[in-house]
């Protein structure tokens, strides 16, 4: 009689003992897609906002001789450029601040009710 309950025992342990490792790989695993999901859109999102910072550059810098041309001064239509360059980061930081906040808390709660 000891003799069975002691096999079954030692099922039980062998079988909690695969259920624990299992587990423990199902939570790297998500671990794992999570943190891929989170680098690949924070590279995404880097290489937009460099493509941006370029693209802004050259037409602030196109901007800066076409008024260059227009005010028959460099310095005052790189000038003018500079300052609607300036213009428009004061601008995009305010909203992007606002932007970003709300979206990364709307992210992080959903992610932790999907979790749940």
């Amino acid at each position: 009689m000891s003799n069975k309950f002691e096999d079954q025992y030692i099922e039980a342990k062998a079988a909690a003992k695969l259920y624990a490792e299992t587990e423990a790989d199902l939570v790297k695993l998500k671990l794992v897609k999570r943190t891929t999901r989170y680098v690949g859109k924070l590279i995404a999102v880097t290489i937009t906002i460099l493509f941006g910072f370029v693209s802004l550059i050259i037409l602030l810098m196109s901007f800066g001789f076409a008024l260059a041309e227009y005010f028959q001064s460099a310095s005052l239509g790189f000038l003018c450029s500079g300052g609607i360059g300036l213009f428009i980061t004061l601008i995009a930081s305010l909203a992007v601040r606002k932007i970003l906040n709300r979206s990364i808390i709307q992210a992080i709660l959903k992610e932790i009710y999907d979790a749940s």
